[in-house]
């Protein structure tokens, strides 16, 4: 499959999301988004002969953190890609109940304090189309407005820009890319991941796609109105 540079430069022509000279940090999960979205950035590094500098953390937070192996397969294809690596250990209080929201919010606290304190310009996750549409819906649903994600959003009072250069991508071109390239996910278990309200909505998307082809399409139009985004 065809690189998925061409899709990011379309984006950042669009919303500036990384200029030359900036240092990005890539927030990695081990899944298939963020690697790819890693080695797209290491492509993108070299057609503008490397004016972009790049790093890459895993936030390790028990019990949902990936093994050795799998970190060490993660470390592999970074050294591969030229991105240096770096494993923070995060945890969650014993006086927190640990779910999907407070684990998401020490993965944030950790990567924005790295941010901080390595001079970095911007940080990048690998949310990509399908997140877009799901977290539009989620928020209708939920709180009564279509906001949903940006391709760049600034955090801590404009001291940290979190960009999503996958956002116009959809999902399945990324799992293909992934499959095309023989680059492998490491998925780690989440005992969340079948009861969350993100993993209803998916499952209501697919009802409404069943009973009108275009929802997806139309969703997506009514999103880039009411977000004034052409993503």
């Amino acid at each position: 499959m065809a690189s998925l540079v061409p899709q990011f430069i379309k984006l950042n022509r669009a919303y500036g999301l990384i200029a030359n000279g900036e240092k990005i940090l890539v927030a990695i999960s081990g899944g298939i988004d963020s690697l790819i979205l890693c080695r797209t950035l290491s492509e993108y590094r070299l057609s503008i002969h490397g004016a972009v500098e790049l790093k890459a953390v895993y936030v390790s937070i028990p019990p949902v953190a990936l093994s050795h192996e799998q970190i060490e397969k993660i470390a592999d294809l970074m050294t591969d890609w030229q991105i240096p690596f770096t494993i923070i250990a995060g945890s969650v209080s014993a006086n927190v109940a640990f779910n999907c929201y407070a684990c998401a919010r020490e993965r944030r606290k950790q990567l924005f304090r790295f941010a901080t304190e390595n001079y970095c310009d911007a940080v990048a996750f690998g949310h990509h189309l399908d997140d877009y549409l799901e977290t539009g819906l989620m928020n209708l649903i939920y709180h009564g407005s279509l906001e949903t994600l940006h391709p760049v959003q600034l955090m801590l009072s404009g001291r940290i820009r979190v960009i999503r250069p996958f956002l116009n991508v959809p999902k399945k071109h990324i799992r293909a890319y992934g499959r095309a390239s023989l680059i492998t996910p490491s998925e780690n278990y989440c005992p969340f991941q079948e009861e969350n309200k993100r993993q209803n909505v998916r499952e209501m998307m697919r009802v409404f796609t069943g009973l009108n082809r275009n929802f997806r399409n139309n969703l997506h139009r009514a999103l880039n109105r009411w977000n004034q985004l052409t993503v």
